[in-house]
């Protein structure tokens, strides 16, 4: 355990008790009333007189810190304690998956909850919630835990509160407040096109034949021919051989055609797949970028509320001049594409494969945009 005076520990100078109240720079004192009920407030005027049940501490000399939320339990007590000062009280802070509970004994030392009187706690601990033990005042916060001490002697345990500096939960200057000059997106409106698959290049049909036919047929007729004629042997046999051979070089012209179109089929084939790849990413670009802008510009219920509860500068930034104004969302949903997509439509009966493809992973997926809000403009609409 490592116990260190709370004197003795950073705070940061930009904390306050309350980071509601705009604490001027003619604020002179801190007023702290512990009657039933625990109440706080700030005065110009250090207060001429005592009065009992109050803590006034001068501003300059109330230091507020803030720690990292602890992540293991927390003892407060008066020995043997993660915050050890001299009190009655006990008090236990557990962090679970569903947030903090607090259990506490007074013990006849001052105990508020709720800013509330109490003798004992047993409570999930919610944010903004302030717990005051005997002279410590600690607040949970949202990305952190607030400690003021309004008493001397603190001791805390820099193993499991460790101060850091502090979270600001509110826009700068707050509560005075500032419209954020407004990022206006635009949806996509680019044009593309997917080009048809490539007709793959054939050999006419009977080629071969037309080939090998002709030499073949001179060779019977000058057969005949020579039979008929009674005429020189050598020549027939001279005229056939050379007859053959143009038909072998006719065969082997077809087959190395034959495989120069397989070779450039497969290539035409490799490079559409490589187009297919880079306009499917063109398109998933394209649909994302306008469900961004959507859900930009129209942000959920959540959101808003996130945005209310941290005071976001967005709540105002809408303007009447603006197109949107008035502009509603009314959930989530599917919507044409905003952007051009173009594409021959291919009625044949009989497809191929990659036609297939390419119609059920490519053209019907990216010709609308899932998951995106759905507005209803209600500025030239007549409400009764």
């Amino acid at each position: 355990m490592n116990l260190k005076p709370i004197e003795q520990l950073y705070a940061d100078p930009t904390n306050r008790v309350d980071d509601r109240i705009d604490q001027q720079a003619t604020t002179a004192c801190e007023v702290f009333e512990l009657t039933k009920t625990f109440k706080h407030w700030t005065t110009t005027d250090k207060p001429a007189k005592e009065v009992a049940d109050q803590l006034v501490i001068a501003s300059e000399r109330l230091r507020v810190l803030t720690t990292a939320l602890p992540t293991r339990p927390l003892v407060l007590a008066k020995e043997a304690g993660d915050i050890v000062f001299d009190t009655p009280a006990l008090v236990k802070i557990t962090p679970t998956k569903q947030g903090y509970f607090v259990e506490a004994f007074s013990n006849g030392a001052k105990l508020y909850w709720h800013d509330e009187l109490c003798e004992r706690i047993k409570a999930k601990w919610e944010l903004g919630t302030r717990l005051y033990v005997d002279g410590l005042l600690l607040e949970l916060r949202e990305a952190q835990l607030k400690l003021t001490p309004l008493r001397q002697g603190i001791m805390l345990n820099i193993d499991k509160l460790l101060p850091t500096k502090r979270h600001h939960e509110y826009p700068v200057d707050f509560p005075n407040f500032r419209r954020s000059p407004r990022i206006y997106l635009q949806e996509p409106k680019q044009k593309l096109r997917l080009e048809n698959v490539p007709t793959p290049q054939t050999h006419p049909q009977g080629a071969l034949m037309q080939m090998i036919v002709p030499p073949l047929g001179m060779v019977v007729a000058s057969g005949l021919v020579s039979l008929l004629s009674g005429g020189n042997g050598l020549m027939m046999l001279g005229m056939g051989s050379a007859s053959v051979l143009t038909a072998g070089f006719s065969i082997s012209s077809y087959f190395t055609n034959k495989k120069m179109i397989q070779t450039q089929n497969k290539q035409a084939n490799a490079a559409y797949e490589q187009y297919l790849l880079s306009i499917t990413g063109q398109l998933a670009k394209l649909n994302q970028e306008q469900r961004a802008v959507m859900q930009y510009d129209h942000p959920t219920s959540e959101e808003i509320a996130a945005m209310m509860y941290h005071y976001d500068p967005r709540l105002y930034e809408r303007m009447l001049s603006n197109d949107d104004f008035l502009t509603l969302s009314l959930g989530q949903g599917t919507l044409p594409i905003s952007y051009q997509f173009e594409h021959d439509k291919n009625d044949a009966k009989i497809k191929s494969k990659l036609e297939k493809f390419i119609e059920q992973k490519i053209i019907e997926p990216y010709e609308k945009v899932e998951n995106i809000p759905v507005t209803i403009g209600l500025r030239q609409t007549t409400l009764d």
